[in-house]
């Protein structure tokens, strides 16, 4: 009776961890595929705030003339100066220019944390992936075990402290 229990347990525990190793193995292949579509996604993310930067610097020239020309007319003498539709199509310009480079900075903010919050999503889904190849490698090595599996012993005593 005790040696057909002791089948039926081991039995039930190498199934169980069968189980176990089909689950974690699922889950793990899950996080790799996640974790190179996460790291595509960076990639995606790091050319967008590429294009995002360069659009930034790209303002600054036009940025420059506008306002190198709106100096240099308030600069004239006092008959020259004249407030015509030239200086409010400079003046919109500028304001528009200034807008636009608001935007983009403010999209580039935001492409800077998403890249951030990636990278963070990213080292999470490595640590997991570890964790998931380590429990797969302790499970499968459990699962091999027999009874006649070198390094294990028979403790005396040790049902003391089995719960």
């Amino acid at each position: 009776a005790a040696e057909e229990k002791i089948q039926t347990t081991q039995y039930e525990t190498g199934r169980r961890l069968g189980e176990r190793i089909t689950d974690v193995t699922f889950w793990r292949n899950e996080i790799s595929s996640e974790l190179e579509r996460l790291i595509q996604e960076c990639e995606r993310l790091q050319d967008c705030k590429a294009v995002l930067e360069k659009a930034v610097q790209d303002i600054e020239g036009p940025l420059h003339i506008a306002e190198e020309c709106l100096y240099h007319r308030e600069a004239r003498k006092s008959t020259e100066l004249v407030h015509d539709d030239s200086e409010k199509c400079l003046l919109f310009e500028v304001s528009m220019l200034r807008n636009n480079q608001k935007k983009l900075e403010s999209c580039l903010e935001r492409c800077k944390d998403q890249l951030r919050n990636c990278r963070a999503s990213q080292n999470q889904l490595e640590l997991d992936l570890k964790n998931k190849e380590s429990a797969l490698g302790i499970d499968t090595l459990c699962h091999q075990l027999t009874n006649y599996s070198q390094g294990i012993q028979y403790y005396s005593g040790i049902e003391k402290y089995d719960p």
